[in-house]
Order: structure tokens, then C-alpha cells, then sequence
């Protein structure tokens, strides 16, 4: 083992060391024997998760970059630290249902899922081919695609999905003084059942995807100023915390990927907390902008312990309706049998041309799972609660084995030869956005959302490929 790869096992070693210390004082004496068994229970899980994870660093050099680390940390977040931060302050309720009798179960069911994961992720495996041709066609080649070399298409192509974006605002009342003054002039009216232009925000990420091309292959400082300026007052008026996250990381991990570097542990906590810091001052805006006000501070109680945790009591919440689930499948209802992951086939046409188009099933499993109050709310679960609902344990072990397997391909994009960098921006973008597919499990949405986030590089094959058939 060289001297920095020991140094960064070191570090996270150091690290992990003190979170269990930390975890270990959230114990109350006054536990009744429920809360104490899956405290025990959530303790165990975090030592057996970070002790994999530490075994993946020193066997095998863990990128902190890599997937694995990504969905290992979200992973955490959702299932052991959020719900021991929970159970010390008597809040394993959601919306009125209290869910602590599912958590024994739910964290067995975790631990297995993340262990089968795991291990999938680091089996030897062949190059993925469809007809003889590498799955990875999409980035790897000779060189990068040429139209994504070009500026003017870039620069373009950038500026037709940010009207296409406007646009999307629009149709949910917002004016464009509204967008553009952060709220202060012009006006929103707010009409949430006009969806018929709802599906442009799928355009977000694209945007971003667009930008970040433009970052790395754009010379002009001031195109560089304004689109970035302009990316951030859609997300900022659109409210998307999520895409605020891609935003964030994509640039910082295409650096690192290009430089062959990691970023240190004292760096990530950084980010880490910036971006908290951002999420934070977005989740205090969120009511007001819905609501068609102005943009403003951080309201009467400011940057507080509390503000600055929301967006994490929000996010990583998601634990709880996985634990609900166990009191309800299959026992007072049966299981889905695939019908969330078959919606992907109806998600993709818009109520303008369907006007009875049904709701996503995921809303009917929330339901079961909790109750309408959930539902309407727009309460999520993490994926192995969309594993399973539909197919009980062996959805778990199914799907967190596919998970790994999908993933150890992603990490193939890593790979830079100095010549072709497609691989690494297509590679930036997919890293943050396995949030959503991990801690917000919706298999039809996020499909559709890799397939926006990815749409540069599949307009960039097409028409290659039609570009070559021409000359032929």
C-alpha cells in the first residue's frame, strides 16, 4: 500500500471512528426496550456498512469519486444516521403514524440489500455488448463526439433549453419579471392543475448537462459568467434542490476526474457544508415562492442549528416510509408486482394528449404505506422501498444486485485516455444525480431523468450515426 492510499485509509478510518463515537451518545437511558433494540440494531448496521466500505478502501482503493461511495453515503444518511438522530428526539412518527415497530425489520432488510449490492459491485465481469457493440458507445470512441466539440452548438443548443425552460416556468404562472427579478416585480399565479407543460422541466438537467460541456470546452469567460449566472436563477425561482446538487458537484467532479486526483476528507466536509448552507436558505424560500412572494433572507429565526438541517430532515427522511411499509406489505395489502416500474411507459405522455392519464402508482404505495395526508403531500421512500413494495424481499435482493452491477458499468466513465473526456462529463453529471435514484425511489421519473440528463450525448450519437450512413 502506497503512502497516500494509507493516508486516505487512514483518514476515513480516523473519521468513521468518530461518527460511531458520536452515534454510540445518542442513547437515552430513558429508551423503552423497543427504541433500545433498534438502537443496538442501527449501531450494528453502521459498523457493518462503514466496515465494508473501509474494506473496499483498503482491498480494492475506493475512490471517494466512485458510485459505490456516493450510494454508500446516502445510504447512511437515510438508514442510520437520520433514524438514530430520530430516535433519540421521539420523531419516528410520519404524518401522524408512528413507524418505529417497522424499524427492526426494515434495518435487517438494508443491511442485506446493501451487502448484496456491495458485493455485485466489485464482481469481475465483461464488457457489456448490445448487437457487438459496447454499451458504452454512447461516450467512448476515438475521440469525443464532434458536435460536442462545437461551440456554436453548445452555446445554441444551451440557449433553446433554457427557453424551453422559461417556458415550463411560465406555464405554472410565473412572468418573466417574476423569474428574472428573483420575485420582487411582476407576478405568479399560482395554478397548480395546469400541468399540461409540466413535462419541460424535465429540461432542467439538460441544462445543466449543456452548461457543464460549455464550462470545459468554451473558451469565453463571459459566456462561461452568463449562462452559469442564468442557470442559477432558474434553479434558485424553479426551487430544485436536487438539480442545485448536480449544479454543485458536476464541475467539482469533472476537476477531479480530469486532474486523476481525490479530493481530501477536510475538502468534502467543506463542500458538504456550502452546500448545506445553499439547501438550507432554498428550503426557507420554498413556501415563499410557491406561495408568489419575493425571494428573501433566511426569515425571522436566521441561520440557526435547526434551519441549516432542514433540507437533511427532509431529504433523508425517506427511511420512515420504508419502515411503514413493513407494517403493510403483504400483510394488510398485497404486493405492487412491478406496476411503479411498468409506469414508465405511461409517465412519458403528457396530460395534454392524455387527458385521463393515471396517477403514478408510487402515490397508491405511499398511500398503503402511510395515508392520504402522505400522498398528497408528496411524501417519498427511498428505492429498496420501491424494491419492496413490488416484490417483498426478494425485490431487495434483486434489485440491490442490479444496483451493483449498473453501477460498476457507470464506473467504467471514470476511465480517461486523454483524448476522449465524454465519458468523464457524462460521468459528472450521473454521480450527484444518484441521489434521486437512491434516496427518492420513483423507477419511472428517474429513468426519464437520466434520459434528460444524458439527451446531449444521445442527440450527439444520432447524429452521428446519421452523419455517417450520408457519406457512406
Amino acid at each position: 500500500m502506497n503512502r497516500e492510499k494509507t493516508i486516505s485509509v487512514l483518514e476515513y478510518g480516523t473519521g468513521f471512528f468518530l461518527l460511531g463515537l458520536f452515534l454510540l451518545f445518542q442513547y437515552k437511558r430513558a429508551f423503552t426496550y423497543e427504541e433500545r433494540f433498534l438502537f443496538v440494531e442501527l449501531i450494528l448496521a453502521y459498523y457493518w456498512v462503514s466496515g465494508l466500505f473501509m474494506l473496499a478502501k483498503a482491498r480494492f482503493g475506493l475512490s471517494i469519486l466512485e458510485p459505490l461511495s456516493i450510494i454508500t453515503g446516502i445510504y447512511m444518511g437515510v438508514f442510520i444516521f437520520k433514524p438514530l438522530m430520530d430516535l433519540r428526539a421521539d420523531r419516528m412518527y410520519e404524518h401522524g403514524i408512528a413507524v418505529i415497530e417497522g424499524g427492526p425489520k426494515a434495518t435487517l432488510l438494508f443491511v442485506l440489500g446493501f451487502t448484496v449490492m456491495f458485493f455485485a459491485y466489485f464482481l469481475e465481469r465483461k464488457t457489456w455488448t448490445f448487437n457487438g457493440k459496447p454499451l458504452l458507445g454512447l461516450v467512448k470512441g476515438r475521440g469525443s463526439r464532434a458536435i460536442l466539440q462545437n461551440r456554436g452548438f453548445l452555446i445554441g443548443a444551451w440557449s433553446v433549453v433554457y427557453v424551453l425552460c422559461v417556458i415550463g416556468m411560465m406555464s405554472q404562472g410565473l412572468s418573466l419579471r417574476y423569474i428574472f427579478s428573483f420575485g420582487f416585480e411582476g407576478e405568479r399565479v399560482v395554478d397548480d392543475s395546469n400541468t399540461a407543460l409540466l413535462f419541460l422541466s424535465n429540461f432542467g438537467v439538460t441544462l445543466v448537462t449543456f452548461w457543464t460541456l460549455i464550462l470545459d470546452r468554451v473558451r469565453s469567460k463571459w459566456v462561461k459568467i452568463i449562462t452559469t449566472a442564468l442557470c442559477i436563477v432558474y434553479i434558485l425561482m424553479r426551487n430544485a434542490r436536487w438539480l442545485m446538487l448536480v449544479f454543485i458537484l458536476a464541475p467539482l467532479t469533472l476537476y477531479y476526474l480530469k486532474k486523476r486526483k481525490q479530493p481530501r476528507v477536510r475538502r468534502v466536509a467543506l463542500v458538504f457544508l456550502a452546500a448545506l448552507v445553499v439547501f438550507s436558505w432554498m428550503q426557507v424560500n420554498r413556501n415563499v415562492l410557491h406561495s408568489g412572494g419575493a425571494m428573501q433572507g433566511w426569515g425571522r429565526e436566521g441561520i440557526t442549528p435547526e434551519v441549516l438541517l432542514k433540507p437533511i430532515d427532509s431529504d433523508f427522511s425517506t427511511y420512515k416510509s420504508f419502515y411503514a411499509m413493513m407494517l403493510r406489505y403483504p400483510g394488510e395489502h398485497d404486493y405492487l408486482y412491478g406496476t411503479t416500474f411498468a409506469y414508465i411507459f405511461v409517465l412519458f405522455i403528457p396530460k395534454s394528449i392524455w387527458a385521463g392519464k393515471p396517477d403514478n402508482p408510487i402515490r397508491d404505495m405511499i398511500e398503503i404505506a402511510l395515508n392520504n395526508k402522505a400522498r398528497r403531500s408528496g411524501t417519498a421512500v427511498a428505492n429498496i422501498g420501491e424494491f419492496y413494495a413490488n416484490f417483498g424481499v426478494v425485490g431487495i435482493l434483486l434489485g440491490m444486485l442490479v444496483l451493483g452491477r449498473l453501477t460498476a458499468g457507470l464506473k467504467d466513465c471514470m476511465v480517461y485516455d486523454g483524448v476522449n473526456d465524454d465519458g468523464l462529463i457524462l460521468y459528472s453529471i450521473m454521480f450527484p444525480l444518484l441521489f434521486q435514484w437512491i434516496a427518492r425511489g420513483n423507477f419511472s421519473g428517474n429513468v426519464y431523468l437520466t434520459v434528460f440528463a444524458l439527451l446531449p450525448f444521445i442527440i450527439a450519437a444520432v447524429y452521428e450515426n446519421l452523419h455517417r450512413r450520408k457519406t457512406v
